[in-house]
């Protein structure tokens, strides 16, 4: 690794940390406005930094190109989710987000969020590569043609 590519992955983690935790406090006093709650928990703090430094790591790792280089969109997200979920499940459990009554069906619907959204960015991937392939094979039969037309004399 080069020394360029570790200033820049230490730059991403800074300023990743700091968006991350700052948008995961907000809404946690959101969500104490709403529910009447008149403190944050230090272990809810807590809890918040390390979903947030985890879920940076993940992204400096998977989705940019200091580390991981050549590999595809689906590659990269399938092993940041491997690392990430079980990362987060222990950060919410160290939290208390899904403490109490009715915990089950917490369990269930963020298992389904992450099901949807995994499926939702496989869904745009594919169709996103089904569009520049269609255009690449459009572009490659124009260069070919051109070059056809080259070859031949003909003027264009």
């Amino acid at each position: 690794m080069r020394k360029a590519d570790l200033k820049k992955a230490f730059i991403l983690l800074r300023n990743g940390v700091a968006l991350c935790f700052t948008w995961l406090v907000i809404l946690l006093m959101l969500s104490g406005l709403f529910t009447g709650a008149l403190a944050i928990r230090l272990t809810t703090l807590l809890s918040t930094l390390f979903i947030s430094f985890v879920g940076v790591i993940c992204f400096i790792v998977f989705f940019s190109d200091v580390f991981i280089r050549d590999r595809s969109f689906i590659f990269r997200l399938s092993f940041a989710l491997i690392v990430f979920v079980p990362a987060e499940i222990f950060g919410f459990y160290l939290g208390g987000f899904f403490e109490g009554k009715g915990s089950l069906s917490t369990w269930l619907i963020f298992a389904g969020i992450v099901l949807f959204f995994y499926s939702l960015c496989i869904i745009i991937d594919k169709t996103l590569c089904k569009k520049k392939g269609e255009e690449y094979t459009f572009q490659l039969m124009k260069y070919q043609e051109e070059r056809k037309n080259d070859s031949t004399g003909e003027c264009k």
